[in-house]
């Protein structure tokens, strides 16, 4: 007799799904950019120097900004501005405690940032549409680089000195005791088209970036980069496709437990068998 049961199948068929993440690395030390060239990418630069109030609608999609969610472009200086550029930062430079939010102009499972400055109040929640999927911390980088004497190991094996990423790469004698790095997050199982970026509510402290790069398609991240954290995302809604599938499922295994009728020679286990004759008392 069998011991399973149809409604089982649901929990069942939803387990095998495959389980989206998003994946975090970082390149090597001194690069500024993201190693997808044929990437999107926004870099600041043709907007003003000072505080932006109002949306921008920008390379990759648009900044939606207010007075209470605002960020400030900023020439590069010792904390910021990759390779000598403008660059972007919430927090103590825009004045605002406010996230931003980014509406990008299509679906995507690759976004990069050049990160600098950097402190652990930082992140960024991914979004697919309304739903959620994860929020991305860069106090998972703050505590790869710690201790500063310390090493990593990059993918391909080899191994940097956390102090290569300490101090702005476009002089080295500047702002010595603070990581930068071009960071680089991608998804799996999922797709994202809005990221908000947060400053943890603090006014102590900025989220300096710049050179926003998007992608979608299959991505390969170099060996020498080094990773940093996967995260799960949060478990979505499932969809018509996943639903219509399992409802098949449930269908066919109730067919095969359907019991046998009499002169249904397909539930036979040899149909050119004949069956066996009753046994007399």
């Amino acid at each position: 007799m069998s011991i399973i049961r149809t409604p089982l199948l649901l929990p069942l068929a939803l387990g095998l799904l495959p389980a989206a993440s998003i994946t975090m690395s970082i390149s090597a030390p001194g690069e500024q950019a993201t190693f997808i060239t044929t990437a999107l990418t926004e870099d600041f630069n043709s907007l003003s120097t000072g505080n932006r109030t109002t949306s921008y609608i920008g390379t990759i999609g648009t900044y939606q900004l207010t007075t209470t969610s605002a960020f400030a472009i900023l020439a590069a200086n010792q904390f910021g501005g990759a390779n000598g550029s403008r660059y972007m930062s919430i927090g103590a430079q825009s004045g605002t405690t406010g996230s931003v939010f980014l509406q990008l102009n299509a679906d995507y499972n690759y976004f990069g940032f050049w990160w600098s400055a950097g402190d652990a109040k930082n992140g960024l929640s991914l979004y697919d549409g309304n739903q959620f999927l994860a929020r991305i911390s860069t106090a998972d980088i703050v505590a790869k680089l710690t201790p500063k004497t310390g090493t990593v190991q990059a993918v391909n094996g080899n191994f940097y000195n956390n102090a290569l990423y300490f101090g702005n790469p476009n002089n080295t004698t500047q702002n010595t005791g603070e990581p930068y790095a071009y960071v680089s997050l991608v998804t799996a199982g999922t797709t994202f088209n809005r990221i908000v970026f947060d400053n943890s509510s603090s006014l102590s402290t900025g989220f300096e970036n710049d050179n926003h790069s998007v992608y979608f398609g299959s991505v390969t991240v170099p060996g020498t980069s080094v990773f940093i954290s996967t995260t799960q995302t949060a478990v979505p809604e499932p969809g018509t496709s996943v639903i219509l599938t399992v409802g098949l499922l449930l269908v066919g295994f109730a067919r095969l437990r359907r019991p046998a009728k009499l002169g249904d020679d397909t539930l036979c286990e040899n149909p050119s068998r004949p069956a066996s004759p009753p046994r007399r008392l």
